[in-house]
């Protein structure tokens, strides 16, 4: 009963010869599940935390299996593998394994809409642009490489092989103004909408996140309830 529904052992026991020896084809439906950044968090950690952390993730897992009749089959280190409709049918055993994979990465925060569940990506960060730009722009003076100017389009001159801008030329030209393209004479005619974001700071004391989520829109948590919500 550790790797079968306590449900399937009783009717098998009861029922020994819907067993087949020597088994049968039947259609069954698999969940496989692997715990990202495992070989990198079994080298960085002592061996009894990793041991007690496969223990609640794989628990986790076995627990929503069996809750919806499934069969634990194998564990491959951090892996598991899961059958539903095996040894013994199971009705609609493809809509039972989906709700059950929702169950084992459920959505527990009832103040985010997400029926289907949502997935985390490890290994990721978030960039302060704002901090980002300002270094860059200092970078760039320190070594002659920016000019803050009003960029003026007329006096943009394209020759045989060459750009000229005044008293600079350049083989080629990189405009980077989003929204503005509108504004730009040499693309302001084609079928193209730029981007402008919108963001937006909120507090919401209920919400209590601590990773960012993203969706149509994005949030990231900023500490003391405070969030800052935008989409583009």
């Amino acid at each position: 009963e550790h790797y079968l529904d306590p449900r399937q052992v009783k009717q098998l026991q009861k029922n020994p010869d819907l067993l087949k020896l020597g088994g049968e084809k039947r259609r069954c439906t698999f969940i496989f599940t692997d715990l990202r950044g495992f070989t990198a968090l079994s080298e960085s950690v002592e061996p009894e935390q990793v041991t007690y952390i496969m223990n609640k993730v794989l628990t986790a897992q076995v627990d929503a299996v069996q809750k919806h009749g499934g069969l634990v089959d194998k564990f491959i280190g951090d892996a598991g593998m899961y059958i539903f409709s095996a040894p013994l049918d199971v009705l609609h055993h493809e809509r039972i394994a989906f709700e059950c994979a929702l169950d084992i990465i459920k959505n527990t925060n009832t103040y985010i809409k997400a029926p289907h569940g949502y997935g985390e990506v490890l290994q990721t960060g978030r960039i302060d642009t704002k901090a980002l730009v300002s270094a860059y722009k200092d970078n760039l003076k320190q070594n002659n490489l920016l000019i803050t100017d009003a960029f003026e389009y007329d006096k943009l001159e394209s020759l045989n092989d060459k750009i000229s801008y005044k008293k600079l030329e350049a083989k080629h030209i990189v405009f980077a103004e989003g929204f503005g393209l509108k504004q730009n004479p040499f693309f302001n005619y084609l079928p193209l909408n730029g981007t402008k974001g919108e963001l937006l700071t909120i507090k919401a004391p209920n919400l209590k996140l601590s990773e960012v989520v993203k969706s149509s829109v994005f949030i990231i948590p900023l500490g003391n309830d405070l969030y800052r919500v935008g989409s583009t």
